[in-house]
């Protein structure tokens, strides 16, 4: 009875131990440097992306190069001081189709980006901006067939 006991406190210390190890070898270190500054930026931007919509008049984007067309609006903001705009693209699964894309503001007050989406499958495509003095993101995402 005496060996049980025995036999599984060290079964029981080689597990802690070992999750410890584990563990400390897993550990990225410090997520975020400054957490309390970044969570109180982090509001301040959302709060600031609520007085903000993006509207993209695509239903359907095709492989290959499509025109973007889209609309920032605002009801209590002056989008005449958006500045900046640009259309990020990403596949989730990789970097490799990675990139940036300027949108040109047209005479309508609507949006133009020649953006390219060489392969199929899902895709995020990012409407980034400057307002107030912060950069805002409103993401996307599309399906290409």
């Amino acid at each position: 009875m005496k060996a049980l006991i025995i036999a599984i406190v060290v079964i029981g210390l080689a597990v802690v131990i070992g999750t410890i190890f584990i563990g400390s070898k897993t550990f990225d270190g410090t997520v975020v440097d400054k957490p309390y500054e970044t969570a109180i930026k982090y509001d301040k931007i959302q709060k600031i992306s609520k007085d903000y919509s993006v509207v993209i008049e695509n239903q359907i984007l095709g492989m290959g190069r499509n025109t973007l067309v889209f609309s920032i609006k605002s009801e209590t903001k002056d989008t005449a001081k958006i500045t900046g705009v640009v259309v990020t693209i990403t596949k989730p699964t990789t970097t490799r189709f990675d990139w940036n894309y300027e949108a040109k503001l047209q005479p309508d007050g609507r949006y133009n980006a020649l953006i390219d989406l060489p392969d199929r499958g899902q895709w995020e495509i990012r409407v980034v901006f400057t307002a107030n003095g912060e950069v805002l993101t409103y993401p996307f995402f599309y399906y290409v067939r």
